[in-house]
């Protein structure tokens, strides 16, 4: 069974992570003809929902595996990296996306990945 404390502190954990990652890297300015970056809000509220999402599945998956203890919920969510690395490799083949904001993406989702496994895995007990 997945904690419901596991997965609430988990999402404040990717929130918080995630909210001070992009405060202190900045992303390369858009191109012209880029859509604008929406408001705080929506970000705040888009990133509640990804943490959210993001701490369902890896806690879903830390339990399946038998993952319980803080290195293993680590590695879990190290291993899970590749699918967003994956993901951001192809926006920069097909999309055009410019490889630092890639990198840029990917390294918020190594610290979140990382540390939301380690939370969920260590709850969950």
């Amino acid at each position: 069974m997945v904690s419901p404390l596991a997965i609430a502190v988990a999402t404040i954990v990717g929130v918080v992570i995630s909210g001070t990652y992009y405060a202190v890297v900045t992303l390369p300015e858009p191109a012209d003809g880029v859509r604008q970056p929406p408001t705080a809000a929506v970000q705040g509220a888009v990133e509640l929902g990804r943490s959210a999402a993001t701490a369902l599945l890896v806690a879903w998956l830390a339990g399946e595996a038998g993952r319980a203890s803080l290195v293993d919920g680590a590695v879990l969510g190290a291993a899970l990296w590749v699918l967003p690395v994956v993901l951001l490799v192809g926006s920069v083949v097909h999309e055009g996306t410019p490889v630092r904001a890639a990198v840029v993406h990917a390294g918020d989702w190594l610290l979140k990945l990382v540390a939301v496994g380690a939370v969920v895995a260590s709850l969950a007990r």
